[in-house]
């Protein structure tokens, strides 16, 4: 049972998420730079480089990622407009929103520091699993279910903060986060809405706990984050048995059996760490 501060401080975050008063963190610098470039449909790659360029370590990692196996061409990128030339926009906004993420991730008091790495980690694992499963079994954009996969979990932040705010550093925030698990994928949808995130992006993460959602229009962004989410978290648990995901609607509308899934997936898998810096 939650002591009675934490059962207070509980009451005060789900009011304040009833009445929308819930803070929500503004978006990350580059994510502001870059995302204004992209919007402009007459910006230019040159455009789009200098954005880049404000981040030392952003554009060593876009440099890389242009120059790994899966994209290299005959020659390297020298430079980093010839890597956004050769990435393409939709991978740039991929590669700077992992960029920023890491950075909201870390940043948070020691208190909360363990629980939102293993947020971060889950949330890098879903996201090379979503990019191989799009890349797979669906027609769907790897680059959009690897961006979906990454901020699938985006909604602990938001709640974390707030916490922070409420308590003033005191409550056992383990105990207070699990009784909060059920709002962090409304909230995430909120601050995607919030960064102007795209709709299907912003839908994946709203509704990536509904496991027994059923698509109408055939397997979208939000059956693959649902179907790597659960993956996942299988795999984190060390389960075998199969049973309680087996029968959720989007593994037969992917067409995926979770027992073989991690094998069926691996190349894709590995294409998913290169550009994720594993």
């Amino acid at each position: 049972m939650l002591p009675q501060s934490n059962i207070n401080i509980l009451a005060k975050i789900e009011s304040a998420i009833e009445q929308n008063q819930l803070i929500l963190p503004s978006p990350p610098d580059i994510i502001v730079k870059v995302r204004k470039v992209l919007d402009d449909p007459d910006s230019t790659h040159e455009q789009l480089a200098m954005a880049l360029s404000t981040d030392a370590s952003l554009v060593a990692r876009v440099l890389k990622v242009a120059n790994s196996a899966v994209y290299r061409r005959h020659q390297n990128a020298d430079n980093l407009q010839q890597a956004v030339s050769r990435l393409g926009h939709k991978l740039i906004n991929t590669l700077v929103t992992n960029h920023a993420l890491m950075q909201l991730f870390g940043q948070p008091s020691q208190q909360f520091r363990p629980l939102l790495h293993t947020i971060q980690t889950h949330s890098t694992a879903v996201a090379r699993l979503s990019y191989a499963i799009a890349q797979q079994y669906t027609r769907l954009s790897p680059e959009d279910a690897l961006l979906a996969g990454l901020v699938h979990d985006i909604g602990f932040i938001p709640i974390v903060q707030n916490l922070s705010v409420f308590d003033n550093g005191t409550s056992s925030s383990e105990e207070l986060i699990t009784q909060l698990e059920t709002h962090h994928a409304w909230l995430g949808a909120r601050l995607l809405e919030h960064w102007h995130f795209p709709h299907a992006i912003v839908v994946a993460t709203e509704q990536h706990e509904t496991i027994n959602r059923v698509s109408t229009h055939g397997p979208d962004l939000t059956d693959v984050v649902i179907v790597a989410n659960l993956l996942e978290h299988q795999r984190e648990k060390g389960q075998t048995d199969i049973e309680t995901i087996k029968n959720v609607p989007a593994f037969s509308l992917l067409g995926i059996k979770p027992e073989t899934a991690f094998l069926t997936l691996a190349s894709h898998l590995e294409n998913a760490d290169k550009l994720l810096g594993g």
